[in-house]
C-alpha cells in the first residue's frame, strides 16, 4: 500500500485481487541499461564524457567570440591610428609647402634686388 499524503487516519487496505490496473508495455532490457550506467565505465560512458565534450565545445565558441571581439576592437583601433597618421602627414606637407613657398618667394626678392 502506498500513500502519498501525510494526514492521519486509518488505512483502508485492499486485496490485490480488488486492486484493478492494465499492463500496457513492456520495455527490455531497460533494468540492465540503468545498471551499466550505476558502472563506473558506464557512468563516465554516457554522463562524465558527455559533458566534458559540451564543456569543450562551450570553450571554443568562447574563445572564438572573445578571439572576434578582440580584432574588431583592433581594427577599429588600427583605423583610428592610420587616420591620425594621414592628418599627421597631411599636416607636415601642408607646413614644408608654406615653408617652400616662403623660400621661394624671399628668393624672388632676393634676385629682383640683385638685379
Amino acid at each position: 500500500m502506498t500513500r502519498g499524503d501525510n494526514t492521519p487516519g486509518n488505512d483502508n487496505p485492499i486485496h490485490s485481487r480488488d486492486a484493478l490496473a492494465v499492463y500496457s508495455n513492456h520495455w527490455s532490457g531497460l533494468g540492465t541499461t540503468l545498471d551499466y550506467l550505476q558502472t563506473s565505465t558506464g557512468f563516465a560512458l554516457f554522463i562524465i564524457f558527455p559533458v566534458a565534450i559540451m564543456l569543450m565545445i562551450s570553450g571554443v565558441s568562447l574563445t572564438r567570440n572573445i578571439l572576434a571581439l578582440n580584432k574588431a576592437k583592433l581594427e577599429e583601433k588600427y583605423k583610428g591610428d592610420q587616420e591620425e597618421a594621414k592628418q599627421s602627414l597631411e599636416a607636415e606637407k601642408a607646413r614644408i609647402r608654406e615653408e617652400l613657398l616662403k623660400e621661394m618667394e624671399s628668393n624672388k626678392n632676393s634676385d629682383k634686388d640683385a638685379n
